[in-house]
């Protein structure tokens, strides 16, 4: 199910107001949200927390590239690193004092924090479960971008946000796995798509430089192997999870093959291990 994402950028006015509007809305106690400070100590925080995700999904959104992991993953974290830009242009402005602190700037930015959490997680907790857990989690996050989004949206409102993910995503999680003999989903196939990533990047690093060709040359087979079962779009559950083993042990066989004469001594984070699985990021 392809799903359509908002791109319109965060509106400015969402994140500020003029320092004399009162309003019902402005004044309501919103007992999850703390109080807000006329300093800028609060909005130093948000800015960090937000910073800090910014790095993440730019790591996350290259591994879902490569990995040719579904568009709504993709797209996804492309639009959140949009409202990131967003959101750290306001508050940067903030922390200037060039506009003041607005009630709502709390919960806009624990929602956004959630949205990052909720498609971090999904992607790599629910590669396992059927198409209709995807869906649940991915309309989800889609509806809590329009209201992120909507300038008059009110701390509540964005609140409530937070707690509809959680419940996406704990529902998604209920849902049952693909059987074995199921196609597998994009999902799925994603899972195997990462691991390849991530055996490329050690074979450059623990392989290349320290092991003859033929020891390179068979792992490059079996990269080669697992990528064509990821480009499968008919291929069956059992078989990518077959792969995966299959990946992950030529690649320990690699590492336990003694070095090549006058190549230097492995880093000690390239040491074999056979029980041991390859980290997928």
């Amino acid at each position: 199910m392809k799903i359509k994402f908002i791109a319109a950028p965060l509106v400015a006015g969402a994140l500020m107001v003029p320092a004399t509007l009162s309003t019902p809305a402005a004044q309501a106690a919103i007992p999850t949200i703390p109080a807000v400070s006329s300093n800028t100590a609060d909005a130093h925080k948000l800015l960090e927390d937000v910073n800090g995700r910014i790095t993440s999904l730019n790591d996350d959104l290259k591994v879902a590239k490569a990995s040719l992991s579904p568009m709504e993953v993709i797209d996804t974290i492309a639009d959140l690193l949009k409202q990131a830009k967003q959101l750290k242009a306001q508050l940067e402005k903030i922390v200037k004092g060039v506009v003041t602190f607005a009630k709502s700037i709390p919960a806009r930015v624990e929602l956004f924090l959630a949205m990052c959490d909720t498609t971090h997680t999904a992607t790599l907790t629910l590669q396992d479960k059927v198409q209709n857990a995807h869906s649940t989690v991915f309309l989800a996050i889609a509806h809590a971008i329009n209201v992120l989004i909507t300038i008059n949206s009110t701390p509540a409102q964005l609140t409530d946000e937070v707690a509809a993910l959680k419940k996406a995503i704990a529902a998604a999680q209920a849902m049952p796995d693909l059987k074995p003999t199921d196609v597998a989903t994009k999902y799925v196939r994603a899972k195997l798509g990462r691991l390849i990533v991530q055996v490329r990047f050690d074979r450059n690093t623990c392989v290349i430089n320290y092991k003859d060709r033929d020891t390179v040359r068979l792992l490059n087979r079996a990269i080669i192997r697992a990528g064509q079962v990821r480009s499968n779009a008919w291929v069956r559950v059992a078989d990518v999870d077959q792969a995966i083993k299959e990946l992950k042990a030529a690649y320990q066989d690699a590492l336990k093959t003694p070095n090549k004469k006058g190549a230097p001594a492995s880093p000690s984070s390239c040491m074999p291990a056979a029980d041991a699985p390859v980290a997928v990021a």
